[in-house]
């Protein structure tokens, strides 16, 4: 999205073996998904959204192992 101003992020989230799927929003680059299994290994991937409401294509999908329940994604 050259040039568009953004208006926040949609987080995606599966574990390792599912299909991602809408974990959440946020207007900053600062996410916290709770209620997550320790020890369980998820995917994420993070899309923009502008202020028309056109979404990017969410990015490539990384992998993490929590060894607590929640999630800390900050984009820097």
């Amino acid at each position: 999205m050259p040039g568009a101003a953004v208006a926040g992020y949609r987080i995606y989230r599966a574990e390792i073996s599912g299909t991602l799927a809408s974990a959440g929003w946020s207007n900053s680059p600062f996410f916290v998904d709770a209620n997550l299994q320790a020890g369980r290994q998820y995917q994420y991937a993070v899309s923009t959204m502008a202020h028309d409401g056109i979404e990017s294509m969410p990015g490539t999908p990384i992998i993490t192992k929590n060894t607590r329940a929640y999630w800390v994604f900050e984009n820097q």
